[in-house]
């Protein structure tokens, strides 16, 4: 990663000896979702909100991204994703 360095002893919270310093890119979810969820239906990716209490719910392979996401409350989608897994899940917004 470009611009990685190690923290000044000024940067750094009182107590913590060391760190690192660099610029990451960010990702808002927020816009990237919805584009997400439009390319998936468009290769004809069916969306089925609802709940999965235990990964034992759900039949075959399973990829949850809950990044910013609150307990229980998430999108599975089936029966395939780009990512070639025969179940995919995301976080529900709001």
């Amino acid at each position: 990663m470009p611009g990685v360095r190690p923290a000044a002893p000024e940067e750094l919270p009182p107590g913590v000896p060391a760190g690192t310093r660099c610029t990451l890119p960010v990702v808002d979810t927020g816009e990237y979702l919805p584009w997400l969820a439009a390319a998936c239906a468009a290769a004809g990716v069916t969306t089925v909100p609802g709940r999965v209490d235990a990964l034992d719910d759900v039949p075959g392979e399973v990829v949850v991204v809950a990044a910013g996401s609150r307990p229980g409350r998430c999108s599975v989608t089936a029966p395939a994703c780009p990512c070639r897994a025969r179940w995919c899940a995301w976080p529900i917004r709001g």
